[in-house]
């Protein structure tokens, strides 16, 4: 245990560094492998399909939409997880898991737990800006079809590349998202738990802090 102050509760300034500290959290290997293979189905798929360019761009862009609904309709699910961890959350409990350091990260289980909550936010708003950009520069007539369109002597393969990269890249972000999304259900559940589980301790032990 060791006195919070101030100045580490504050240390962050952005929302990239708390997602940061987020990457410090370790991830189960089983997750690792499903995304590992996930993208190597989807490039095989990719390469070995009938599919010209143009079909892969139209099958990134439709999964870039489901995508994009998705994350936007599970934003406001993250939000109330939120939410309830802050509506539930006591000053003490609080205080108590600053003071006590996950091991395994190095981070307080305080900041350990928020920073879980909001690498979560973050990745899906990275997935919402991503497919505003492709829609704003990938779409047929749009600046990266264009740019593309001037190189005539590669223009095929580059268009072949890129849509299939597309289909990888995308393929991979929803699977990524949904695992995201389990995670962030089980944390929801632990934070409820531990602090249903602090309120024990203290009926089973008057005056403990």
């Amino acid at each position: 245990m060791s006195v919070v102050g101030s100045s580490d509760l504050l240390r962050e300034k952005s929302l990239f560094e708390v997602y940061r500290l987020g990457r410090r959290v370790p991830r189960k290997p089983a997750y690792k492998v499903i995304e590992a293979t996930t993208a190597v189905a989807l490039l095989l798929w990719a390469l070995t399909s009938d599919l010209t360019a143009s079909e892969l761009a139209q099958r990134a862009r439709e999964w870039g939409e489901l995508g994009f609904g998705f994350a936007t309709a599970i934003l406001g699910f993250l939000l109330a997880g939120f939410a309830i961890f802050t509506a539930m959350m006591r000053m003490d409990l609080a205080l108590m898991m600053a003071q006590h350091v996950h091991e395994r990260s190095g981070l307080s289980y305080l900041k350990y737990n928020l920073a879980v909550f909001v690498q979560v936010f973050a990745e899906y708003l990275a997935f919402v800006a991503a497919f505003v950009l492709l829609a704003l520069f990938c779409s047929p007539g749009g600046l990266v079809p264009a740019v593309i369109a001037e190189l005539p002597r590669y223009s095929e393969e580059v268009r072949f590349g890129s849509a299939a990269g597309a289909v990888v890249g995308i393929g991979w972000f929803l699977v990524h998202l949904v695992i995201r999304l389990q995670a962030f259900v089980f944390n929801v559940y632990h934070v409820v738990m531990t602090i249903i589980a602090w309120e024990a301790v203290k009926q089973e032990k008057p005056g403990y802090e």
